[in-house]
């Protein structure tokens, strides 16, 4: 079994986000699970190179879709790094509606999924219902003929002792509405015991296989052309936010009980808080309805939704790079400007050491010949240079302090810029990858490309690896991964 070879990097330049690695004879393995249950260090274990900021706390890591790739056994394997529908800072139709465009996006371009990685930490003592309801929506999106394609990675077990891991996991696998019901429809369980070994092992399981997996999602988007809400992992995701409404909508009934309690008391205190848990309950209701519009959204706007996102996204980038260029100047400018100050004053340093020195050499001389008295008065003017020469060494000390604190921030400045500017060429990539999918689904049948018209997807063999013809020679699956600043090829 060979080392996996690391190639892990963001695009460096236009033209090596344009003619991406990506090909439909990868490996694209993607990793879900519950927030906390070690997606990013998972993959961190894959290929060190892939760490990007792992968190030991319950917030979540990866609040967008991310790639992280390697070569293992002269194979490409492309890690895809998905949020939870338990996001920290994200609805689950938000999480739904960026999975679905990149799912969708790249089965439409030719690229298939070799497996999923579904992660679930040993350490939780039951199965919360935030846990039980992203599995849920897990196995909606993933769909019946996905099963056998489904690695359930259990983590955490240092974490545990035997006993209390043996129980949990058996629990899993036991019960129909966990892990059992997908065992019996051909998903595999594994013990990740957080290590590199053990994790190319998982790897392995998905790899050694050689067959690729449609989503029920991929399918019912593309194939059946069906709208967000009328999938199976829509309605799983409606079916929650309506339970979720409800449950509020009674929170803020009985807040309007209290409140009239509370007016006849002439209690302002408590009416003031009651206002504020009412308008705090309303907040979520409206933003719960909101949600479920959100999933009314066919494809085809889908895609208007992302390049009207991606081009806002790309006028606030080319805005701050302005003033960050503008500003990178200003610094630049100033860093030059002290450089030479700094020059001159290191001249009229070294002249003036140049003159003590020549001083004190004649002090000594004249010493030499004099009685006592006046050598108490040399010794005296010896120290006074001496002490010149010290605050002149001070003075030259800060000033390479400054120096140094000025061409780091110049550094910094160059560094930010460089960094917008990526961002910038990546923006304007994905723009482009949705006016193309936007202007494929707008053209007759006959004249989509073929790819696009069954799901035998073909790619042209007089093409390079990955590219294909059209307005755009790199891949959706590279669009849909550069979401907001994700790790690419």
């Amino acid at each position: 079994m060979s080392t996996p070879t690391p190639l892990i990097k963001r695009a460096n330049s236009y033209s090596e986000i344009l003619n991406g690695p990506y090909s439909p004879d990868d490996t694209f393995i993607a990793v879900m699970g519950v927030t906390g249950a070690g997606k990013s260090t998972f993959i961190s274990k894959c290929c060190q190179e892939a760490t990007r900021g792992i968190g030991h706390s319950l917030k979540s890591m990866t609040q967008e879709i991310g790639i992280f790739s390697f070569t293992y056994n002269k194979r490409k394997i492309h890690l895809i790094d998905t949020p939870g529908f338990d996001d920290t800072y994200r609805t689950d139709s938000d999480v739904l509606k960026d999975l679905a465009y990149w799912l969708a996006a790249s089965y439409g371009r030719g690229f298939k999924l070799t497996g999923i990685i579904y992660l679930h930490p040993i350490t939780a003592t039951r199965m919360s219902g935030s846990a039980f309801k992203n599995l849920r929506t897990f196995r909606k999106l993933c769909g019946k003929q996905s099963m056998s394609s489904i690695v359930l990675a259990t983590t955490m077990w240092s974490n545990t002792s035997s006993q209390d891991g043996d129980i949990r996991e058996t629990d899993l696998k036991e019960t129909a509405e966990f892990w059992g019901d997908m065992i019996r429809e051909g998903s595999v369980t594994y013990r990740h015991t957080g290590d590199h070994h053990s994790a190319m092992n998982i790897i392995s399981l998905l790899t050694n296989r050689h067959t690729t997996t449609v989503l029920g999602l991929q399918s019912e988007m593309v194939d059946e052309n069906k709208s967000l809400d009328n999938t199976e992992a829509g309605r799983e995701v409606e079916g929650e936010l309506i339970k979720e409404r409800e449950r509020f909508e009674r929170r803020l009934e009985r807040t309007k009980e209290e409140m009239e309690e509370a007016i006849a008391r002439n209690d302002k205190r408590h009416i003031e808080e009651i206002a504020k848990e009412q308008e705090n309950f309303q907040s979520k209701i409206d933003g719960i309805q909101k949600g479920r519009e959100e999933l009314k959204i066919s494809m085809e706007k889908l895609i208007l939704e992302k390049e009207k996102q991606h081009k806002e996204e790309l006028a606030e980038i080319d805005k701050k790079l302005s003033e960050q260029r503008a500003a990178a100047d200003q610094t630049f400018k100033e860093f030059q400007e002290y450089k030479e100050f700094a020059k001159r004053q290191q001249e009229q340093e070294n002249q003036k050491k140049a003159a003590i020195e020549a001083e004190l050499d004649v002090v000594k001389e004249q010493a030499e010949n004099l009685d006592a008295a006046n050598v108490i008065i040399v010794q005296k003017a010896v120290e006074a240079l001496k002490i010149q020469d010290d605050q002149m060494r001070a003075r030259e000390q800060k000033l390479r302090e400054e120096m140094d604190l000025k061409e780091a921030r110049a550094a910094e400045a160059q560094a930010q810029q460089a960094a917008l500017q990526k961002q910038q060429a990546e923006m304007a990539v994905m723009q482009q990858f949705a006016q193309q999918q936007q202007f494929q689904q707008q053209q007759p049948q006959y004249m989509q490309p073929q790819y696009m018209q069954q799901p035998n997807y073909y790619q042209d063999p007089n093409l390079t690896s990955g590219a294909f013809g059209g307005m755009l020679t790199g891949s959706a699956l590279l669009g849909g991964a550069m979401l907001s600043g994700c790790t690419i090829m």
